[in-house]
């Protein structure tokens, strides 16, 4: 009986992690190269910074509403990986300590977004540009 327990348990574990890494591939392959940052002034969250995530990051499986309580945060809302996240995934004025920089830019971990185009030089340097100006909701 516990024998049939544990099997059933790895299998659904395994059905689990399967969904969640195959997701974010299912999503469209856009590149998100519409999205681009301006080279001077603020960046703007609602303009730029959103946007980016919305396309790159921010979809089922992801980091999206539905992985919250599975992935400590997601992107789909700024409150909810400014504050309502349960590691700090931004450090105001100091992207290059900053966890989701150090992720785009491969520098720790899985370079991310994972199976999908790279963020381009200009996307990276907007969020730091935006990260370094106080990561405001603006």
């Amino acid at each position: 009986m516990k024998k049939n327990i544990l099997i059933s348990i790895i299998i659904l574990s395994l059905v689990v992690i399967t969904f969640f890494n195959y997701s974010c591939k299912d999503e469209s392959a856009e590149t998100c190269d519409s999205i681009v940052f301006p080279d001077t002034g603020t960046v703007r969250y609602l303009t730029h910074v959103q946007p980016l995530f919305d396309c790159s990051c921010a979809f089922v499986g992801c980091h999206g509403a539905d992985t919250k309580e599975i992935r400590g945060f997601s992107l789909d809302d700024y409150d909810n990986f400014m504050t309502g996240a349960t590691r700090q995934v931004i450090y105001r004025g100091d992207p290059d300590a900053s966890p989701l920089i150090l992720r785009v830019e491969g520098k720790v971990g899985v370079r991310m977004p994972p199976d999908r185009p790279p963020l381009s030089m200009n996307q990276i340097n907007g969020l730091k540009r935006w990260i370094r100006q106080g990561a405001p909701l603006n």
